[in-house]
């Protein structure tokens, strides 16, 4: 009988290893696909910030080049 009782608590001690390391593990997965989003995102701003910035760059050149052309 206390072999059946230690044998059953130490199937339930595995079963609740088996769920807090799963829990752990998608905790993990999720944290690293929040990661990533935010890696995106930041990459994303990063990409537009430097668009406007060549669009800018490029209106200047132009806005200067016909500046160029009116003055001669």
């Amino acid at each position: 009988m206390f072999k059946a009782i230690f044998e059953l608590g130490k199937a339930v001690v595995s079963l609740v290893g088996g769920i807090f390391s799963l829990i752990i593990t998608l905790c993990q997965i999720f944290a690293n696909l929040y990661r990533a989003d935010k890696i995106r995102k930041d990459t994303d701003q990063e990409i537009e910030r430097l668009t406007r910035e060549i669009e800018l760059a490029e209106r200047k050149r132009s806005l200067e080049n016909r500046l160029k052309s009116y003055n001669k």
